[in-house]
């Protein structure tokens, strides 16, 4: 059957159709995110990387250029359990930004609805840390996730001798593992005790070493100090006998001095002086 003209016309028109993008579109000033006819599902449950969602936006906010941002769609999945995901290929004509959010298992794991919003960031560099200087967000908006089926079960009941073979295998090896890491551990735990023991024996070593050199100083101080005191018992004794002598000697000069006059001097023991007088006519002293 022929093809004429127009009917090629109308087949490039419905091709170029099919290929037409559905922006979501951002209102910059409105903060809101406009879903088209059409676009109001996200996926079904457990699909993985097979949907992607084109948004549109304005490439300026006020005085900034939302060009230099970075851009993330930060979602909670009908579980609400929140996850992200980085914009890789945003692009800028100077009027419009347009980037593309393809859909990960995290946010289709669970039917019903997935809430999301669009995040800009501004990001600084410069320094050690990376520090956001601006960021820009829209409000919510919603798509849905329908009800799918995993067959995953019938697939373990058809093998179940090869997926407990694969499960004990699993278990040896974590063991193996673990009895392996526990072994580093303890060689660990006894290098460390016996190097704590070495440096306690060095410490008791060094101690006995000092009190060693204290005790044969004390040795030393001691037979110096028996030595002095011996020195000095010597010297008092001498000193006695000094003064005996000493105290002798003056009796007898005493006594010679005052002899041939009938007077008699004498030093007593305790230091004190007796003077006697003998008439030689009488024969009596005083």
């Amino acid at each position: 059957m022929a093809t004429t003209t127009d009917e090629l016309l109308e087949a490039a028109e419905s091709e170029e159709e099919i290929s037409e993008i559905n922006y979501l579109v951002i209102d910059n000033d409105l903060r809101t995110i406009t879903i088209p006819s059409g676009e109001e599902l996200l996926g079904v449950e457990s699909d993985e990387e097979v949907r992607r969602v084109y948004f549109k936006m304005p490439a300026t906010y006020g005085e900034f250029d939302l060009s230099e941002f970075v851009i993330r769609v930060n979602y909670l999945n009908a579980n609400s359990e929140g996850d992200l995901y980085a914009v890789e290929d945003a692009e800028s004509d100077g009027e419009y930004i347009t980037f593309s959010w393809l859909v990960g298992r995290n946010a289709t794991a669970y039917k019903g609805t997935v809430y999301f919003i669009v995040c800009l960031k501004l990001l600084d560099t410069s320094g050690d840390d990376t520090e956001v200087t601006k960021e820009f967000n829209t409000t919510l908006a919603k798509l849905t996730v329908l009800e799918g089926l995993e067959t995953g079960n019938a697939i373990v009941q058809s093998h179940e001798d090869l997926v407990e073979t694969l499960l004990q295998s699993l278990q040896e090896s974590v063991a193996a593992t673990a009895a392996a890491i526990n072994a580093t551990e303890a060689t660990e735990e006894a290098i460390a005790t016996a190097n704590t023991a070495a440096s306690n024996a060095d410490t008791a070593t060094a101690n006995a070493n000092i009190a060693t050199t204290n005790a044969n100083t004390a040795t030393t101080n001691a037979n110096t100090a028996t030595a002095n005191a011996e020195a000095a018992t010597t010297a008092a004794e001498e000193a006695t006998e000094a003064a005996n002598e000493a105290a002798e000697s003056a009796n007898t000069a005493a006594a010679a001095v005052y002899t041939d006059r009938n007077f008699l001097l004498l030093l007593n023991d305790d230091g004190s002086l007796t003077l006697t007088y003998n008439d030689s006519s009488t024969d009596e002293t005083e």
